[in-house]
Formats: structure tokens, sequence, C-alpha cells
């Protein structure tokens, strides 16, 4: 039985690529999806074109596109096309998040500042009219 559809996760390393047009992110992200486990991305360009709402000409150039940065390579077995993503492009998204130690100490240090810098603040109620 095929599985049930529940949409599509866009992993980080997808998200975050400057190279990527939203529309070959949305692509990628539903081959990785497919494809992550070791399967085959099978849809044509027709179905594709359906459910991203493009016109196939786009999935096409998309296509080309993924396979000149080296994310996912076609191959033909006679009758169909099938899609398979590139190891390395795999380990990246599957990598752990690194933290940045620099850029979480710039933030604490920012903040620390921020709280020392605050002015006195005065106890006096201020009222929204002259008079009492």
């Amino acid at each position: 039985m095929a599985k049930e559809f529940t949409g599509v996760w866009i992993p980080k390393a997808i998200y975050q690529n400057d190279k990527l047009t939203p529309t070959d992110k949305l692509i990628l992200s539903d081959i990785y999806n497919l494809c992550a486990e070791g399967g085959d991305y099978f849809k044509t360009n027709d179905t594709i074109a359906k459910e991203v709402n493009i016109s196939v000409p786009s999935v096409s150039r998309s296509i080309k596109k993924l396979i000149n940065l080296n994310y996912i390579k076609c191959e033909y077995n006679g009758r169909s096309r099938l899609i398979k993503m590139i190891s390395t492009l795999i380990k990246m998204i599957k990598q752990p998040n690194q933290i940045d130690k620099a850029a979480i100490s710039k933030r604490l240090d920012s903040i620390h500042s921020s709280i020392q810098n605050k002015k006195h603040i005065s106890k006096d109620v201020v009222l929204p009219f002259e008079s009492d």
C-alpha cells in the first residue's frame, strides 16, 4: 500500500542554500524525503508540475540545475527516469548541527552589555494627564 502524503519537510541545509530558488528547494526536498533511505524518486516532470503548481519546463530547468549542482543524478531504466540523491548531499543534510561557539559568545556578550547599559529607571509614576 502506498504511503499517505503528509507534507514535505525541508531540511535546514536545503532551506538555507542560497544557490537554489524556492522551487528548486521544494523539488529537492521532495526528492530527499523519498530517497533519503536509499529509495528512488520516480515522479515524472508532469506530476511534479501539478503538485508544485508550476509549468513542466520550469520543472525541467530545476531538475537540470540540481543535476549540474551535483545534488542529484538521473538514471534511465529503458522506460522511465529514476532520480537518486548524491551521497554527499545526504551526509551534509544528516550531519548534526555544529554549534558555533564564537557566535554564541558574541550574542551573550551583546546581551550582557545591553543589560549593563540600561539607564536608571525612575520610580515615579507617570500619569497620562497633567493633574492628579
